[in-house]
């Protein structure tokens, strides 16, 4: 069941422009990806894309979140992106790191895109946090994210998804663990 309203809907069919425009492959995460899914999580004013890190240099270059370089048309696309569609975060990965973690969803367009699977997409999201150090990010960013997790985990308990908010348990234990919190 679909939470998603038509404006966001539009919003990713921009963005599956965009994107395959580049050459990269994707897939949608965090809100718009569980809201897509029924999931009845807070309507965020920015998408998170996971980027296939092996397509771009300057997205292989990058760690947390990648930006396009400057003076190049990637750039333009973006910007041009964000001020007609909604604010953007490229999130480089591995292909081998997004396999089995999605599945395919067609849009209003008939044009498909990936979707991370809950369960998966948050392991995946836990494993990012922990590419980082604490003196990188701040204890109040993983903080953040935890505490992002943990709703995620409430949203999965009321919606009786158990291995989603397993998932999210383990997700959560593993990062504070890590970062000895």
């Amino acid at each position: 069941m679909n939470l998603l309203d038509s404006q966001e809907l539009k919003q990713l069919e921009k963005l599956e422009e965009l994107l395959s425009s580049w050459g990269v492959g994707w897939v949608l995460a965090d809100a718009y990806g569980l809201r897509l899914q029924g999931y009845n999580v807070k309507k965020r004013k920015h998408i998170n894309a996971l980027v296939d890190n092996s397509k771009l240099d300057w997205i292989a270059k990058a760690t947390h979140e990648a930006f396009p370089p400057r003076g190049s048309t990637y750039l333009d696309d973006y910007f041009n992106f964000i001020e007609k569609a909604a604010p953007l975060h490229l999130i480089p990965y591995t292909p081998s790191q997004l396999k089995g973690i999605f599945f395919t969803y067609e849009l209003p367009n008939k044009k498909k895109i990936k979707v991370g699977k809950p369960a998966e997409s948050v392991k995946v999201f836990g494993e990012e946090i922990k590419q980082h150090d604490i003196e990188e990010l701040g204890e109040d960013k993983i903080k953040e994210w935890l505490e992002k997790i943990e709703y995620w985990k409430e949203i999965a308990k009321e919606q009786k998804d158990k291995e989603f908010e397993e998932r999210c348990e383990e997700t959560i234990l593993g990062v504070k663990a890590y970062f000895n919190l």
